[in-house]
């Protein structure tokens, strides 16, 4: 890992996801391949990154240094903050936005760390 404060991880490519893994879901419960969603959640400035803690307990918060490539979202996370602790640990997340188009869209796979000799290009790609 980048010695410091920030850790670049990603969604893995939906084949090694787990939960809702070749598709998402959108507001209509309507599913829609993972292509169709990573473009739709691309309108979407602020994503919802859902984790569970040490004890089973769900937490979410926003984010919003998100980068979009093919079926991968690449985005950043602290280090010494508990949503880094959580993706270490398990790895599920489940993604959630709301587009301009008043559409919900929702998938869930599994966060792995980008290689520690890529963590400054996926930074500098991120910022």
């Amino acid at each position: 890992m980048l010695a410091g404060e920030q850790s670049v991880q990603r969604r893995a490519d939906p084949r090694n996801s787990v939960g809702n893994t070749k598709y998402g879901m959108n507001s209509g419960g309507m599913r829609m391949d993972i292509k169709t969603c990573i473009q739709k959640l691309g309108y979407v400035g602020v994503l919802n990154f859902a984790t569970v803690d040490e004890d089973g307990a769900p937490q979410v918060r926003n984010i919003s240094a998100i980068h979009y490539e093919g079926t991968d979202i690449y985005f950043l996370t602290a280090r010494g903050k508990s949503f880094a602790r959580q993706l270490y640990a398990d790895g599920r997340v489940q993604i959630l936005g709301y587009t301009r188009y008043k559409e919900t869209i929702r998938v869930s796979g599994r966060a792995v760390p980008v290689a520690e000799e890529e963590q400054i290009k996926w930074r500098d790609i991120l910022y």
